[in-house]
């Protein structure tokens, strides 16, 4: 399956938004060594839509390690989803 083009517009709304903060980690971007990414809160495989708030700005360590996850098993063996910046705190 391959992955929705996010426009230019759509791309600078999701950017300015966070104020070029991952938007899990909170780190600023001018201090990561590799820059952070607009991607999708749910992914498109899983329903998710290419519009703003569907879209998070995320440093590649939290990128990576979300992947296109939306959800994992707690340690309880309960599925937790995972932090969605648009609607958790």
């Amino acid at each position: 399956m391959s992955k929705t083009y996010i426009g230019v517009e759509l791309r600078r709304h999701a950017i300015a938004r966070a104020e070029r903060i991952c938007e899990y980690c909170l780190i600023h971007e001018d201090d990561t060594f590799f820059g952070c990414h607009v991607d999708h809160v749910i992914s498109e495989k899983h329903g998710g839509l290419t519009v703003a708030d569907n879209l998070a700005l995320a440093c590649t360590f939290c990128n990576l390690h979300k992947g296109s996850d939306i959800a994992s098993l707690s340690s309880q063996g309960l599925l937790t989803h995972f932090f969605n910046p648009r609607t958790d705190e």
